[in-house]
């Protein structure tokens, strides 16, 4: 049991563990990690909502920023490796 992925992905390049599910991003943040594809969730997508908090502090700039990563946000991902696809 860890606290983090990170600390998964940490114990893993270690040598403390023989495998683990990490996220895309953070295999491709440490060097020398091999991904081994699991056909039986190559079709299941993992999404991540952005959400906008009724106490925020700049509702406006929040919204903003909201809607910039629903509209543009794709390769931005994609690029730090969060979206495989």
């Amino acid at each position: 049991m860890k606290s983090t992925v990170s600390e998964l992905a940490v114990d893993l390049k270690a040598g403390a563990l023989d495998a683990a599910f990490l996220w895309d991003q953070t295999v491709a943040s440490l060097p020398n990690l091999e991904i081994v594809e699991c056909p039986e969730l190559s079709s299941h997508l993992a999404s991540v909502p952005a959400i906008l908090l009724t106490c925020s502090q700049s509702p406006e700039q929040a919204s903003h920023f909201q809607r910039w990563i629903s509209e543009h946000g794709s390769p931005v991902f994609r690029r730090h490796h969060f979206i495989q696809h």
